[in-house]
């Protein structure tokens, strides 16, 4: 406030130097008739502080001990909330008042600014300046204030409060679950699932662990059928081998040929389980190597059913094949 009724007063003291200008001095413009209130009032419409209005007629000076006419009305006085007009006065630079009131050094400290004629300082304005606020007007905008500031933050907080809750609701509670639920996952619980109806990205990062999960249990039941059916493949030839080794030992089954041959058919058997199992193995490890060659499948599946002929007639099954080509049946 302070700082622009400093600047009022140098556009005041500015516009009066611009009227010195154009009346040709200070002494011409009062000769005019036009006193501070004159003077104040243009400045007030220029500065837009009064209804535009046509300025007064030129006010004759009364002779001394005289007074104005009632054809010479005085011009209106000019309200404002801080008394510009009151606290304005134009001074020669002797210190003689020219226009307004005389202003005492006990009204309070003053402004000045010089009024130039032809480049010259001619005159001085003083303006006295405002009156400091009371301390109590002081005391009562701070507690308005902070019990403003008190207010707002208790909005904002409670604001945040729910903020954090609606947050916390749709963000920070699925990845909570996400999370338990990878754990539950790396213990081994492949069954494990998450219920979603979210089109976002964790929405997708839910589903995504869902199908991981899946997998997961559908690799973990393909390895346990696995390695049944790998035991149970084992133990047949083994389980043969074992049976006609003890029938040799208890002699009913002679020592011969034919008896050896069996043996060896059963281990070659075995051989071959274990065989697959290592390229099952170097599958699974991406180093499989794979070695094509032609047989003749007649003689293969010939093979096959010589070497359960006997296990077939146990059973009561009469086990054979026809071959109809004349010629091998050569394949890949």
């Amino acid at each position: 406030m302070a700082s622009r009724d400093v600047e009022r007063l140098e556009s005041f003291a500015a516009m009066v130097s611009s009227r010195a200008e154009a009346a040709g001095g200070l002494d011409a413009l009062a000769a005019q008739g036009v006193d501070l209130g004159v003077l104040l009032r243009e400045f007030g419409q220029g500065q837009g502080a009064l209804p535009s209005r046509p300025l007064l007629p030129p006010i004759e000076r009364p002779e001394p001990g005289g007074f104005l006419g009632p054809n010479h009305p005085p011009p209106p006085p000019i309200d404002s909330i801080d008394a510009f007009k009151d606290r304005v006065a134009l001074y020669a630079p002797n210190g003689q008042a020219l226009f307004g009131k005389s202003l005492t050094a006990d009204e309070g400290p003053n402004v000045e600014r010089p009024i130039f004629f032809q480049g010259k300082a001619v005159a001085v304005v003083h303006m006295l300046k405002l009156k400091p606020v009371p301390d109590d007007v002081e005391a009562r905008f701070l507690s308005s204030q902070y019990r403003s500031i008190l207010v707002v933050a208790g909005v904002l907080l409670v604001a945040a409060l729910f903020s954090a809750r609606w947050v916390a609701s749709h963000w920070v509670r699925p990845l909570i679950e996400i999370q338990a639920a990878t754990e539950r996952i790396a213990r081994g619980a492949f069954e494990t699932r998450l219920g979603t109806r979210r089109a976002d990205e964790i929405g997708d990062t839910m589903r995504n662990i869902n199908r991981m999960a899946e997998g997961l249990q559908q690799l973990e039941t393909s390895r346990r059928r696995w390695i049944a059916d790998m035991s149970h493949e084992l133990r047949t030839p083994l389980t043969v081998l074992r049976g006609e080794i003890e029938a040799l030992i208890d002699g009913i089954i002679a020592m011969s040929p034919s008896a050896i041959f069996s043996l060896r058919e059963e281990v070659l058997q075995l051989s071959a389980l274990v065989d697959d199992l290592h390229l099952l193995a170097m599958a699974d490890l991406r180093a499989l190597p794979c070695y094509f060659e032609e047989m003749d499948a007649v003689t293969l599946v010939e093979g096959i059913v010589q070497r359960f002929a006997l296990r077939a007639s146990q059973q009561g099954l009469a086990l054979c094949v026809e071959s109809k080509p004349e010629g091998p049946v050569m394949v890949r």
